[in-house]
C-alpha cells in the first residue's frame, strides 16, 4: 500500500489533512478512501476527472513500450 501522504504534493496534503480534521476523521489516508470516493461520486467529480484523463490519453500517439 503506497503511503499517500508521500504522493500527493505538500499543500494537497496539508488541504486534506485539514479537512479530515475538520470532518472528525482519525487515523491513516487508506482507511477514509472509501468515504472520499462515495463525496467524490456523489458530486460527479470523480467522473468529470476520468473523462479528463481518458480524453488526455486519446492525445497521446507515440507510445513505446519497453520490451525487455
Amino acid at each position: 500500500m503506497t503511503n499517500a501522504e508521500t504522493v500527493v504534493s505538500p499543500g494537497m496534503n496539508a488541504m486534506m489533512k485539514g479537512a479530515f480534521k475538520a470532518l472528525g476523521w482519525k487515523g491513516p489516508f487508506w482507511k477514509h478512501l472509501p468515504s472520499v470516493f462515495r463525496l467524490a461520486n456523489r458530486f460527479g467529480v470523480r467522473q468529470r476527472g476520468l473523462q479528463v484523463h481518458q480524453a488526455n490519453m486519446r492525445k497521446v500517439t507515440d507510445v513505446k513500450h519497453y520490451r525487455g
